[in-house]
């Protein structure tokens, strides 16, 4: 915990901005919108469904597993951390697989989940545990959302990793 009081200050509260209902919300909408603006409605249902289906299997989690943090708050998986990735990975979806996509999706969902760690709010563990089961929630959306979802992500507008385009 030295380390990272160190290297981002005693109270980085800063890194909990993005995990704010008024952030969050507004991109759930976006990540919905965009699908159903295109007439894909299953791709719109996966991610409509996703964030909510994952917050209350959370909740459900951090029952039966009972991992108490201060008092009779439960811990463990963080739910901060399942609808960061959730939200993040379905605009991703909806958007497009895109390098820039990706990578904001990736550092919008980490800062607020190590944030919460380095908070104070949750054990680190926790947060992995999060992002292991929001992993796996995204996983079932996108095998919900089918194959033509995932087709259709890769190729709206110029998806180029690297040098080369994205290869089926």
């Amino acid at each position: 915990m030295t380390t990272s009081h160190e290297l981002l200050g005693p109270h980085p509260y800063w890194m909990l901005l993005l995990n704010r209902v008024k952030v969050l919300v507004p991109l759930y909408l976006l990540a919905v919108g965009i699908p159903l603006w295109r007439r894909e409605w299953r791709l719109a249902t996966a991610t409509a469904l996703c964030p909510v289906i994952s917050i209350i299997g959370a909740k459900v989690l951090k029952v039966l597993f009972g991992r108490p943090w201060y008092g009779e708050n439960l811990a463990y998986p963080s739910g901060h951390t399942t609808v960061a990735i959730t939200v993040a990975a379905m605009l991703v979806l909806a958007i497009g697989i895109h390098p820039w996509s990706v990578t904001l999706a990736v550092i919008g969902a980490a800062i607020p989940s190590i944030g919460m760690a380095s908070n104070g709010f949750h054990y680190f563990t926790d947060i992995i545990g999060g992002a292991f089961y929001a992993t796996g929630m995204v996983c079932l959306a996108v095998l919900a959302a089918g194959p033509q979802a995932l087709h259709h992500s890769r190729t709206r507008g110029a998806s180029h990793w690297g040098s080369g385009s994205v290869r089926r």
